[in-house]
């Protein structure tokens, strides 16, 4: 079970249907664990190493064709990674390639379990970056050098949500404090999204933008994406996506960055003073030189992407939703709305669906896939954006019998963490998932002394949760998107 505090969010309030939001978001997160699709995409037969699997293929790309590989014709193979959970990916390859893998390096998140055996492995911080990032970064580069990779080796990369914090390596003249501002300041205090963020943490890395790819010429690679490789922020697929305006964050490939735009985007959230060191160093930056489409093309690599929406979260999500006996209507693929207005929209049209004002007819599941935001300014509160999708959906259905709602992150860690709870947190727990509540949840946190209201002001939802047992707690993976559901029972 992904979940570890099922009985907790059930035995209490609406036990039924929070009992079956419960299973519904259990079966999502555990079809974001990528171990198994990894499998379909590696086998050895015959002693020759066949990678490839037209259901990870990223549509439009020159790239789309099986590779064999003859043991005689490779004298090492490596993995290297970076992202939140890719550690199961990792896991997979180490579990096919056998005595073929040599080693590697990857960068997971604080808190991934270490399952890998030839592959090093450094824990570092996400959603700001810390010191171990940087630390993992140099290592990786150290060994990355010190193997001195020719065209007679095959390298696999992995890519992950979360990369773009644990691969962090500031470029010379920049500390890590300074990166580390960046995304606090714009993410998390100012709201600005991901892309927006990533143009400016682009220009001022070693690794970023594909120079990691540079790094690993000339070596034959394969580059792993655990994401669906054709639904991509900005496009589908490669002739749609990166390959006309690239990607921000899928760092193995080419991105079109450049201190132009990342200064247009200091502007944009007022941030020329605020950020003054980073500020200057785009201002005397060059135009970058970054891994260029035509460059990355006439490299040997192939590009797979192991969780296809049609073998992963969201299709699994709406199936059990069937399953269950509950019509599921999909409202948003990506969300960049305030999580806590999200809550309180779906909320209202919870509640006009139980009425029998809505052209949705209950028993139904109202979901949301994509990640939401939270501005929180000053707040110095621990919680996420599902919490609080949750949370203020909360004071919106207080009363009714028919409403539940639930919202998780598929890699278990909904926003940075911390100490919400001294027993939780002595226990090891500092991140919650998510949180599931219902009409009674208003009701049950006045009992408890909980002031909802506050909590959410200040952006201190885990606290409130938790203490209303209405907070998830899971296990750690990838993340393919966040999960928000609203239920209408019949």
């Amino acid at each position: 079970m992904r979940i570890k505090n099922i009985e907790q969010l059930t035995d209490h309030g609406n036990r039924k249907g929070r009992g079956i939001i419960a299973q519904i978001l259990e079966t999502g997160m555990q079809a974001a664990d990528p171990y198994y699709n990894t499998l379909n995409l590696v086998e050895i037969v015959d002693g020759k190493l066949h990678v490839g699997n037209k259901e990870f293929e990223m549509l439009g790309t020159p790239f789309n064709r099986d590779s064999i590989y003859d043991r005689g014709d490779i004298d090492r193979v490596y993995i290297f990674g970076a992202g939140k959970g890719v550690l199961s990916v990792v896991k997979a390859l180490e579990d096919k390639l056998g005595d073929w893998l040599n080693g590697g390096y990857a960068i997971a998140k604080h808190g991934d379990e270490i399952i890998t055996r030839k592959v090093q492995v450094k824990l570092a911080a996400h959603p700001v970056p810390d010191q171990n990032c940087m630390d993992g970064c140099a290592e990786m580069e150290r060994m990355i050098k010190e193997i001195r990779l020719t065209g007679r080796d095959l390298v696999f990369t992995i890519v992950g949500n979360g990369i773009s914090s644990l691969l962090t390596y500031p470029q010379e003249g920049l500390t890590i404090d300074d990166v580390k501002e960046v995304t606090r300041y714009l993410q998390i205090e100012c709201g600005a999204n991901t892309g927006e963020v990533n143009t400016i943490r682009n220009c001022v890395d070693r690794m970023k933008a594909g120079r990691i790819t540079q790094l690993l010429r000339p070596a034959k690679m394969v580059h792993i994406l655990a994401i669906d490789a054709n639904i991509l922020p900005g496009g589908v697929g490669y002739n749609a996506g990166w390959r006309r305006s690239a990607s921000t964050f899928l760092h193995t490939l080419p991105s079109r960055v450049s201190p132009k735009l990342g200064l247009e985007v200091l502007k944009r959230h007022d941030a020329l003073e605020r950020l003054p060191k980073i500020a200057a160093f785009l201002e005397k930056q060059p135009e970058q030189e970054t891994l260029s489409v035509e460059e990355f093309e006439s490299l040997d690599v192939r590009v797979y992407g192991v969780m296809p929406e049609h073998l992963s979260m969201p299709e699994r999500v709406e199936e059990k939703c069937r399953e269950l006996g509950y019509t599921p209507y999909v409202f948003l693929r990506t969300t960049t709305i305030e999580a806590s207005a999200m809550g309180k929209v779906m909320a209202q049209l919870a509640l006009s669906v139980e009425r029998g004002e809505a052209v949705y007819k209950a028993p139904c599941v109202l979901i949301n896939f994509g990640e939401m935001i939270v501005t929180v300014n000053q707040g110095a509160g621990v919680g996420g954006r599902n919490q609080e999708f949750a949370l203020s959906g909360a004071t919106v259905i207080t009363g009714s019998e028919r409403v539940v709602m639930g919202a998780v992150d598929t890699d278990g860690t909904d926003g940075p963490g911390g100490n919400f709870d001294e027993e939780a947190y002595a226990s090891g727990i500092r991140n919650l998932a998510g949180g599931l509540i219902d009409g009674h949840t208003m009701k049950e946190a006045a009992e408890a002394g909980v002031d909802i209201l506050t909590a959410l002001r200040n952006h201190d939802t885990s606290s409130a949760l938790w203490k209303v047992d209405s907070g998830v707690h899971a296990s750690q993976c990838i993340s393919i998107n966040d999960i928000a559901l609203t239920l209408i029972m019949e």
